[in-house]
């Protein structure tokens, strides 16, 4: 008896130390503006969309919570989608780990305040709260608010645009200074690799060196793998953009709309004195707030012999046509639902988006990420 008693209590003790230690939950407070709303995670991955969703929750009464096994602390993102799943332009980075993470939303804010979490206090709460960058952070925000506030004319002066330039490197060099001196002064290689990303005047043949370092500690987890590929993506996109710069020839291709019609971009481009080459997605809100001044502009010089050409950067074909649809787009719009594996996409080199090339019926590129007015302006000297 005494020998199936200590028995049981080994099992138990077992099953109790075990189980809790890579178990997380994530709890969400104060999120009363986004009741309904369906909250998703996700990490790093090595598929085409470059991330893993691995945790899913509806917000209600203002909270949510989600619970789950996470082998190691991980880099996570946290984005939110409406009752139709249609994505609503949040998204907030926290990291991942075993224990109890709170996301609290105060009404004001823009992001949620993360509390708990040994990984959460020293990358994301201790560094970017340092005096060293706050300090720079206002300075940027500061320029940032006087710079845009100037009439569009006044923001091409190049000694405006230089001074914007080397404040924001000033506040890059800052950043990555901060972090550099947590990855120098740790002994665990969960910090190092949760920082690297951030070292952002890291040159990327280091990066590769240090992950080499990193994986011989950690071995070839997923994250690392991810890194890499990313790293490598890289180097092909730069190699990419200098092939597709003002004055080159743009790059051919063929591809589908929704309606499964191929178009051609050089049969477009003889058919029309300037083309818009536009990159986009439908969860980039960037690029749908850009969408209804673009059609503003094309119902202006369409008659001109100006077109548009969207090529989306999604790889769920009703996600794209949702938002296609809600936006009622009027021009050439296609894809190949391969995400940044689309060949299109590393023909061009386009690592973000939006992102777009003006295009002469030669194949000549005129000009690079028109936005705003400055589209109108291009446009205005092109066809008048």
């Amino acid at each position: 008896m005494k020998n199936l008693l200590l028995l049981v209590l080994s099992v138990v003790a077992l099953l109790t130390s075990c189980t809790p230690k890579n178990q997380y939950k994530i709890t969400g407070t104060g999120w009363e503006k986004f009741n309904d709303s369906e909250i998703q995670v996700s990490v790093l991955d090595t598929t085409d969309t470059r991330i893993k969703i691995i945790a899913r929750a509806f917000v209600t009464d203002g909270k949510f919570i989600m619970q789950g096994e996470v082998t190691h602390p991980q880099s996570a993102f946290l984005a939110m989608y409406d009752k139709n799943g249609e994505y609503k332009g949040w998204k907030q980075e926290f990291i991942i780990e075993a224990g109890n993470i709170l996301l609290d939303l105060k009404p004001e804010d823009k992001k949620s305040t993360i509390t708990g979490g040994k990984y959460n206090d020293i990358i994301l709460n201790d560094v970017p709260n340092r005096p060293e960058i706050k300090a720079s952070e206002d300075e940027l925000k500061a320029f940032s608010e006087e710079f845009y506030a100037l009439p569009k004319e006044q923001q091409k002066d190049e000694s405006k645009q230089k001074q914007f330039r080397e404040i924001y490197t000033r506040h890059s060099q800052v950043v990555s200074a901060a972090y550099q001196g947590v990855y120098d002064n740790t002994d665990d290689a969960y910090i190092r690799l949760l920082t690297l990303s951030k070292l952002r005047t890291m040159k990327l043949d280091d990066r590769i060196k240090e992950l080499d370092k990193i994986e011989a500690e950690l071995g070839p987890i997923l994250e690392i793998a991810s890194m890499r590929r990313g790293i490598e993506n890289a180097k092909k996109a730069r190699e990419a953009q200098a092939t597709v710069g003002v004055g080159n020839t743009v790059k051919d291709f063929t591809a589908q709309n929704l309606k499964g019609e191929k178009f051609n971009l050089s049969q477009v481009l003889k058919e029309n004195k300037y083309v818009l080459v536009e990159f986009w997605a439908s969860w980039c809100g960037p690029c749908r707030a850009e969408i209804p001044h673009m059609k503003k502009a094309y119902d202006h010089f369409k008659d001109k012999d100006f077109e548009i050409v969207s090529f989306t950067l999604d790889h769920i074909q009703k996600s794209w046509k949702k938002a296609s649809d809600k936006e009622k787009i009027p021009w050439i719009n296609v894809g190949d639902l391969k995400a940044h594996a689309s060949p299109v996409v590393k023909m061009y080199g386009v690592q973000g988006v939006p992102a777009n090339f003006l295009v002469d019926n030669k194949g000549k590129i005129i000009a690079l990420n028109l936005r705003g007015e400055d589209l109108d302006n291009k446009l205005e000297e092109l066809l008048n």
